[in-house]
Parts: structure tokens; sequence; C-alpha cells
């Protein structure tokens, strides 16, 4: 009964908390937490970890028609693959939530969400090199090729496709028609719905330098250490081992960025939209 039926798949950066937040306040939903258990990434997960995955959902009951999650990284080809043919296997009847985002955009703030000191590896390249050197801050932006599986797999009628840009401007009309699309009640108290979150911070921090110190402040070796150092002190190192970053520092980068690649995202623009049957050339202007 607690089988999850209801996966919100992506894009990254793309307002998926927020409407995983949203969506978690129906009473015929209930939604994972943590938001993005991950689970079926990969096919080498243990027993205990599927079983732990599974213990998410024990809070569900009969009056959850859904029980849902919203791991984005199923939509991160090539760095998983296969995921959809996993999710067929597990739960085959499963409705599928696509969320996506003006393609450039999406760089962007995927650029921004891996400066976070949170992000164990956290980046510090300049966004030109960091897009240049890891491949999914574009590949994530292609939305066809990364909802594809799932169309051919659970058949366009069980996947339900919005953009970003809608469910943050007009978010009542956009969960309506996710209600009209799963099938549940459209009685819903709107006022939980508020700010966007996971939304980049006015203040961002990042690691300093190359980011050593800050990899050290989250190593088997730092548990060990930080044992025998006095707290002020730990406090001091992680203190030195992060540093606030101006956004606008980047927007050199960030333009070139969109002028190498912009060939490749009104591709992506032009081939979205004939694949939902719309023109979003004013939408996602280039």
């Amino acid at each position: 009964m607690n089988k999850p039926n209801l996966f919100i798949i992506g894009a990254m950066k793309s307002g998926t908390t927020s409407l995983h937040h949203y969506l978690s306040f129906h009473p015929a939903l209930f939604m994972s937490e943590p938001k993005e258990p991950g689970l079926f990434k990969t096919d080498s997960y243990s027993e205990q970890e599927f079983n732990e995955y599974m213990s998410l959902f024990d809070g569900a009951t009969e009056a959850h028609q859904y029980r849902g999650e919203g791991s984005t990284d199923y939509a991160k080809i090539p760095q998983y693959s296969n995921v959809a043919q996993r999710l067929k296997a597990f739960s085959p009847d499963a409705k599928i939530i696509y969320v996506m985002r003006h393609p450039l955009k999406r760089t962007v703030s995927h650029y921004w969400h891996t400066r976070r000191p949170q992000v164990t590896d956290g980046q510090t390249k300049n966004m030109l090199d960091a897009v240049n050197s890891f491949p999914g801050y574009l590949s994530f932006s292609d939305y066809p090729m990364q909802i594809k599986p799932y169309q051919e797999l659970f058949g366009a009628e069980n996947i339900h496709i919005l953009l970003f840009e809608e469910l943050i401007s007009q978010p009542e009309q956009e969960l309506l028609k996710v209600f009209k699309f799963l099938g549940v009640s459209e009685d819903f108290d709107f006022s939980v719905v508020k700010d966007q979150l996971n939304a980049r911070p006015e203040k961002v921090m990042s690691a300093t330098g190359k980011g050593i110190l800050h990899k050290l402040s989250y190593s088997k070796a730092w548990d060990i250490l930080s044992r025998i150092i006095p707290k002020g002190l730990k406090t001091k190192l992680r203190n030195v081992a992060i540093k606030e970053v101006d956004p606008k520092s980047q927007d050199q980068y960030r333009d070139e960025v969109a002028r190498q690649n912009h060939d490749y995202y009104c591709d992506i623009i032009e081939r979205t939209g004939k694949m939902i049957g719309r023109d979003l050339s004013q939408i996602w202007k280039m």
C-alpha cells in the first residue's frame, strides 16, 4: 500500500522543491521527507537501503492516493542512466512530473547550487570553466533528452510537464493542472503556497581558494581531529574555509557561457516547444 507511485523527476533547479512542498499539503498526497532519497539513480542499492527508502512512506494511509518523492537525480542523463527503466520495473503505474525552466537560467542556477558550502565538493571554478569541465551543466538542461525514456516507458498520458516560470508566477493555476492530472480533489488551501523554496540566497557563501580546507572540514580526518580541537578553534577554521561571493563577479562568465552555447540553448528551446506543443521563444528568450 505504501509503495511510491508519484515521482517528481526534475529538472534540477527548476522549482521541484517548491512543488514537492506544495503537494505535501494535499490530503490525497503523501510526499517523502527528505524530498530526494534518490534510491533508483543507480542499481547498486542494498536491501537495507531499499528498506530504509520504503520506510519513508510508512506514514501513508488509505486516504493517500499517491505516495511521492522528488529526486532530480532521476533526470540527469548521462550522469545516471536507465533510471526510467528501474522506476518502471518498481512502480509500473506511477505518475511522473517534470518541471523545466529557461535552459540557460537552469545552468546558471545549477552553478550557484554547486558553490554552496553545504556541497562537500563545493565548486570553486568560475562559471565558464565549471560549465566546460562538467557536461551536466548543459545536458541536464536538454529536457527532451531527459524526458524521452519516461515518455517511451510510461506513456505521455502518465507524464505531466510544467514550466518553472509559470509555477512561480501563477502557482494556483499550475497546481490545479497537477491535481487534474492526478485525478485528485481540486479543493485545496492555497494559502500554503508562498515563497519559492531552495532559491539562491542574496548572500552567497562559497569555499575559499581551491576548497581544500572546506573539503577537509567534511572529511573523516576532520571527524577524528574535531574530537580534540577546541570548539572555538573549530568555528574559526570553518569560517576561514568559506567566504561570501558577489554574484555579479560571475556575470562576465555567464555571458560567455551564453555566447558559446547560444545555438545549443536555442535548439533545446525549439525542441522542447515542439515536444509540448507550445512556442517557447517568448517565454525563454535568448
